[in-house]
């Protein structure tokens, strides 16, 4: 079923209205389909002359793991970067 993409059409979904939805329904609703922005970014290693693209649903807990986490994989070995 097609939505408004306005505040108020957005309300409908997540909001019981009279003789419609219960609070109940609206919850699981919710859970069901969880809206997560997602972010591409691109980094680029200052020691290696080359970039990386990856993708988060948190930015800037990412990066931070690309510079800083002990794991040996590939970012590890070309910090530091920069978005």
């Amino acid at each position: 079923m097609f939505r408004s993409r306005s505040t108020a059409g957005l309300r409908n979904w997540f909001e019981p209205r009279r003789g419609s939805k219960t609070s109940q329904q609206c919850e699981v609703f919710i859970l069901k389909y969880p809206f997560t922005m997602y972010h591409v970014y691109v980094l680029f290693s200052t020691k290696s002359n080359i970039f990386y693209v990856g993708q988060t649903s948190d930015l800037d807990e990412r990066i931070i793991q690309h510079n800083e986490t002990a794991i040996d994989n590939f970012t590890s070995k070309h910090r530091p970067w920069v978005i």
